[in-house]
């Protein structure tokens, strides 16, 4: 009795795991996340070092350049993840539909 308890336990426990991972998709957050977060670091060592796109201009442009490209990632990491979730809607940046 005490057996099959657990064993149906264990059968409802996965099938809500499932559940949720089908829901909330989990891995295609965490690949996204990954992402972004490897893409942010490899930024920040080439503004700090000076490198690549970030040599040939002034440290002026080169910090509007790198804030740009930060804010740019993050704004797409937040677009993607809420693709991921079965959203369609996007999240604008603020000022976004402001013209200048």
């Amino acid at each position: 009795m005490l057996r099959r308890l657990v064993r149906h336990s264990l059968d409802w426990l996965v099938a809500l795991i499932l559940a949720l991972e089908g829901v909330f998709h989990f891995k295609g957050q965490w690949q996204n996340f990954r992402g972004t977060q490897q893409y942010l670091l490899s930024q920040k060592y080439r503004f700090e070092n000076g490198v690549d796109e970030y040599q040939a201009l002034s440290p002026e442009q080169a910090f509007k350049l790198f804030v740009s490209r930060v804010e740019k990632a993050i704004l797409d990491e937040n677009n993607v993840t809420l693709n991921i979730l079965g959203r369609s809607e996007g999240i604008a940046a603020p000022g976004a539909d402001k013209k200048p």
